[in-house]
């Protein structure tokens, strides 16, 4: 095999491999393009709730209310956020009941945690992030499945048979 014949070679399995990768993480990336939305608007919502529970904090103290205070908050962004990440379909008002159930559920969670990590010497910063860090994955799970779910299929009747008489 000469030389030219050898690159030639060599370039089009560069090529095919590169061709390859690039087509997996673009497979990779549309799998999974909810997750990644869903955590980008989880940030977004989560930066306002961590820097109002700091401001709040500092400003009014205790822990109670400024918790529910900036989770209010970040969950009205959340929840206009999370329309488009979840593609919903259907009624908002129905939507905003389910995810306001869900939200306050997730919020006294997150206050209990809070409150028991403050009372053992946590940071309330710190407290905040390891409580919310770990409702990570219920919250996805209860807005993917409760709150967001496409509506029931109502099945179809099937069509009566012509009898003869």
């Amino acid at each position: 095999m000469n030389t030219n014949a050898a690159l030639q070679t060599q370039g089009q399995t560069a090529t095919t491999f590169a061709s390859s990768l690039s087509a997996k993480l673009v497979d990779a990336i549309r799998t999974n393009a909810r997750v990644l939305r869903y955590l980008a608007s989880s940030l977004s919502s989560t930066a306002l709730d961590y820097t109002m529970l700091l401001i709040l904090n500092a400003t009014i103290g205790g822990v109670f209310l400024p918790v529910a205070l900036a989770r209010v908050s970040s969950c009205s962004l959340n929840f206009a956020l999370n329309r488009k990440v979840f593609n919903a379909r259907g009624g908002i008002v129905a939507t905003a009941i389910r995810y306001a159930i869900m939200a306050a559920s997730v919020m006294t969670m997150s206050y209990l945690m809070i409150q028991a990590l403050v009372s053992a010497g946590m940071a309330l910063w710190m407290a905040s992030l390891t409580a919310n860090t770990s409702l990570f994955i219920v919250n996805y799970l209860a807005q993917s499945r409760l709150v967001y779910r496409a509506p029931a299929q109502q099945p179809v009747p099937a069509p009566a048979l012509a009898t003869a008489a």
